[in-house]
Parts: structure tokens; C-alpha cells; sequence
């Protein structure tokens, strides 16, 4: 009789303990597991700036830029939002990658017939006449894909593989860098995780910090946005905005702040691993 009460006082105990939330384990977050996987987000669009990893050597490739373009193709800036050409220095060997702009894509595709065209009646030989004939041609998205030599449908599956990354190339930053930029003291930070771009023209960051002085430490914090809106005021206004536009939140003790194109996309990251 004394046992069964003894454990009829331990269940009323327990359900007070979990009614009350004590003995709760308060919710963390994975920041090393976190920091590389928010580093892995693609976007459903590729990264023309990495478009030359597909090359296996870059030296042995002219990669043209868009003012030579304009004369080589007379392909207007005004009909793309970003364009890749590359043509081999020994083979026929051409990859052309363009996003095109909606209202522009017959425009370019009529560009782009002509340039084959034109390439097939100068073409030296009967193999390289051929390669022009046989290139691959394909639409994907919002992008037009040609390519021009041997081993077409693998190249093809390497550009569709090359997505551009919400945060790529991140510098993680130091205990001290942290205190130096927010101007607050290393008692004031109990876990933190700060990402920044390290190209100069990109103020892409994310910035999660726990604390339990969030008031000022979220006062710091503004501080140090408001003073990187006024240096990307007159230097580049898309950075500009995605700094106005930056992402605030808070979860549990830890504050959080994104600057981004996709912010709920990290956002949403961020939350799966507050565990």
C-alpha cells in the first residue's frame, strides 16, 4: 500500500514538473552544423560566375566578356540578365549559356541561329562543319544552352549542376572581429555564429548571436546595419537594398539577422536546426 502510494506521488510530482515546464531542456542552436549547411543552400538558378569550374583547363579556353560578345555576337546587353561563352583554342569545342529576358528570348534565339549559321559556312573542314550542325541545343528555365564539340550531354548535365548559393564564399569571423565590428564585449556573447562575403561588393551576411542581454545587445547590432547602409548608400545600391531588407528574428535567446536575396529560404534553415 505504501509503494503504490509512494508512486502515485511521483506521477502527480512528474506531471507538475512538465506542467510547469521545469526540467524542460531549453532549445539550442546547432551552430557548427548549421554554418556549413547554410553555406550549401542552391537556388533554382545557375551561378554564371562559376560556370568556368566546368572547364577542366581554364587556360586552354577564351572566355569572352559581354562588351566582346557584343561585337562577336551583336548580342545587346539589354536582351540578358547574364551570359558564359567560352570556345576552346585548339578544337571546335563552345559553350554558350545566356539568361535571357523574357520579352528578349525570341530576339536572342534568332541572334544565336544566324551565329551558327554563319559558323557552318566558314567552317574549314567537313568534322568541323558537322560539330556545328550536330551542337546541342537546349532550354533550361530561363536560360538557352549551347554547346558546340565532344561530350555535349555531360557538359549539359555539369551546367544544370553549377546553382548559385544563397551564401558562397563566406569568411566566418573571429571572437574579437565580432566584438571590433558590433562594439560589444565577449561577456556579452554566449554563442555566436557571423558569415560574411569576402568579395568587397557583396554585403550578403548572416549574424546569430545568443545572448541574455538581448536589449543591448540588439541595440549594438542596429547600430553597426545602420552604419553599413550608409556605406553602401552611394557605393551600390542592390547591396544597399538587401541590407534595407534584411531579415530580423529572434528565437529563444538568440538573436538573428540575415542579409540576403532569400531570406525566408535561410530563415527556414535556421529553424530546423532550433532543437
Amino acid at each position: 500500500m505504501v509503494i503504490n502510494m509512494q508512486k502515485k506521488w511521483i506521477l502527480i510530482i512528474s506531471i507538475l514538473l512538465l506542467w510547469t515546464g521545469c526540467g524542460v531542456k531549453e532549445k539550442e542552436l546547432q551552430l557548427e552544423k548549421l554554418n556549413i549547411k547554410l553555406q550549401e543552400i542552391n537556388l533554382d538558378t545557375l551561378d554564371y560566375a562559376s560556370l568556368d569550374t566546368i572547364l577542366k583547363d581554364v587556360n586552354s579556353y577564351n572566355i569572352y566578356t559581354k562588351e566582346e560578345l557584343k561585337e562577336k555576337l551583336s548580342l545587346e546587353e539589354t536582351l540578358y540578365e547574364n551570359i558564359f561563352f567560352c570556345e576552346a583554342k585548339e578544337t571546335v569545342q563552345k559553350i554558350i549559356v545566356i539568361e535571357f529576358k523574357k520579352e528578349k528570348k525570341q530576339e536572342i534565339e534568332d541572334i544565336m541561329k544566324n551565329y551558327f549559321e554563319q559558323s557552318i559556312q566558314n567552317a574549314t573542314t567537313e568534322e568541323e562543319k558537322k560539330q556545328y550542325e550536330t551542337r546541342l541545343e537546349q532550354e533550361y528555365g530561363n536560360h538557352l544552352i549551347y554547346i558546340v564539340g565532344n561530350n555535349s550531354a555531360t557538359i549539359l548535365e555539369q551546367i544544370k549542376e553549377t546553382k548559385k548559393k544563397i551564401f558562397s564564399n563566406m569568411i566566418e569571423l573571429e571572437k574579437e572581429e565580432v566584438e571590433k565590428k558590433l562594439d560589444i564585449s565577449s561577456d556579452m556573447i554566449e554563442e555566436y555564429l557571423f558569415g560574411i562575403s569576402d568579395k568587397l561588393n557583396n554585403a550578403t551576411q548572416y549574424l546569430i548571436i545568443k545572448t541574455k542581454d538581448s536589449t543591448n545587445v540588439r541595440q549594438k547590432i542596429h547600430n553597426y546595419f545602420e552604419e553599413l547602409e550608409q556605406e553602401w548608400k552611394t557605393k551600390n545600391s542592390k547591396q544597399y537594398e538587401l541590407l534595407k531588407n534584411r531579415m530580423e528574428k529572434q528565437l529563444g535567446n538568440y538573436l538573428i539577422y540575415i542579409v540576403s536575396s532569400e531570406n525566408k529560404m535561410a530563415f527556414k534553415m535556421i529553424e530546423s536546426y532550433y532543437k
